[in-house]
């Protein structure tokens, strides 16, 4: 990162007066180094055609350090565990139910230059989810898939002291359905959506949060010609989001469409 002046030029006569390229300063550097270690303990246990159980827990070391553009340092040492935990129970021959429980962490970035903590290394935050759901074989190869989930973590933001830091709590809970499977012996699709309310808290207030969409769909298909080559395509709808925290703006849905082809091939 290097700033100059760029000199004066007019638009008319569009002449420049810039600075020599070589006369300019070095330019400075940042470096952000992670350094993350973790002892995991798991155990599981299956029970066939009844359930499987599987838990872990993670002794977690997360060590992150920065230097700035500025010049500033900062440094941050985390020691947290981190849990997971899964259970899937057999219902019947088409009918299994499922129930997970897992956390994680999250990078929460470098206080901005506005703060007055400017260039503090935050530690990481704590995501934790929740879901519960069930799966269903329609028949053959093609399963249905319902599900709901809870999605919670510490939102870091410029307070009122004028300080970034822990400022609140966002939550996306919300229900996902898809239908995946092979329809046909060599089409297989994939139909799904789900739906999110996602709420950032902070204050004692709740609003919408930002920059997540609260539905989303998609249509795919993978078609086998041969042996050999397939085609495939996928048509995904990202529903409408708000654009901040206070208004009420929205930024509008955007499809997606990606098509491809594949082609096995054996060398040597």
């Amino acid at each position: 990162s290097a700033i100059e002046p760029g000199g004066t030029f007019s638009i008319a006569s569009g002449a420049a007066d810039v600075p020599d390229p070589g006369a300019l300063p070095p330019a400075r550097r940042a470096r952000d180094t992670v350094d993350q270690r973790l002892l995991s303990l798991s155990y599981g246990l299956a029970v066939p055609g009844l359930l499987e159980l599987r838990l872990g827990a993670h002794a977690n070391r997360h060590a992150r350090s920065a230097t700035g553009f500025d010049g500033l340092e900062g440094r941050t040492v985390e020691n947290d565990w981190l849990l997971n935990a899964s259970l899937v129970l057999s219902a019947s021959d088409r009918l299994n139910l499922f129930a997970s429980y897992v956390t994680g962490l999250e990078e929460s970035g470098i206080a901005p230059s506005a703060a007055r903590n400017r260039g503090e290394v935050l530690p990481p935050v704590k995501a934790e989810q929740v879901e519960v759901g069930a799966t269903y074989r329609l028949g053959g190869d093609l399963t249905l898939i319902l599900a709901a989930f809870d999605i919670s973590k510490p939102t870091f933001g410029l307070r009122p002291d004028n300080l970034f830091g822990s400022s609140g709590t966002v939550r996306h809970r919300g229900v996902e359905g898809s239908i995946v499977g092979e329809i046909v012996p060599g089409t297989r699709i994939v139909l799904g959506a789900n739906w999110v309310d996602p709420a950032l808290s902070t204050g004692g207030a709740e609003r919408t949060a930002p920059g997540v969409s609260r539905f989303n769909a998609i249509v795919g298909f993978e078609q086998r010609l041969t042996n050999r080559l397939s085609i495939d395509g996928d048509l995904y709808f990202e529903g409408v989001r708000r654009r901040d925290a206070v208004s009420d703006v929205e930024i509008a849905g955007v499809p997606f469409l990606t098509l491809g082809a594949r082609y096995a091939l054996t060398a040597g």
